[in-house]
């Protein structure tokens, strides 16, 4: 049996935030969640989401589209701002195939249209994580080639402190992390 924090392939979840405007939307997903993650964040509005991004790091979000102070496209590209690669789900009320367009297009992982059942929402959450894996190990392998290359390239002095650092990429690369803390 999978423990608290892990589904099927081994997903480790420390934290989601979700953005609904409706109470009851907030409520069914943090009861549909909660044995999926470590720790669940609800707030009501885009605006309070981005307090809390700009304070701490989770490893998704489930925004709703259409919300009173700021939309789902608004949070959106402020999101992208703060941590590009975190994993977005839009979840709307419509089925409007203009908005899951721009919402692909703009780098949601998922558009989920309400109704929908615990199963379907599991399934979307693990695979936006897994792409973010995905995603987060090219970019480390990246790294870790130019740290590659500046240990060689650089005078004896340096290069034991590069070799620690291409270390400790290597073994982010080898094993991803959902914060993807490097301890520098």
């Amino acid at each position: 049996m999978p423990s608290k924090k892990q589904w099927r392939t081994k997903v480790n979840i420390n934290s989601i935030l979700v953005v609904d405007d409706e109470a009851y939307i907030r409520d069914m997903l943090s009861e549909m969640l909660k044995d999926k993650a470590e720790r669940i964040v609800v707030v009501e509005s885009g605006s309070q989401a981005l307090k809390i991004l700009s304070r701490e790091i989770f490893d998704i979000v489930l925004t709703d589209i259409k919300m009173p102070d700021m939309n789902g496209f608004q949070l959106l590209e402020y999101i992208k701002l703060i941590d590009p690669l975190v994993p977005i789900i839009m979840i709307t009320g419509y089925d409007d195939v203009y908005d899951m367009q721009e919402a692909l297009e703009k780098g949601v992982e998922e558009y989920v249209v309400k109704p929908f059942k615990k199963d379907e929402i599991s399934v979307f959450i693990e695979r936006a994580i897994m792409r973010s894996y995905t995603k987060r190990s090219k970019i480390l392998q990246n790294y870790v080639s130019v740290a590659n290359r500046l240990i060689l390239q650089s005078d004896a002095v340096n290069k034991d402190e590069l070799v620690i650092v291409g270390r400790r990429l290597i073994k982010c690369v080898t094993k991803p992390t959902n914060s993807l803390e490097l301890d520098i």
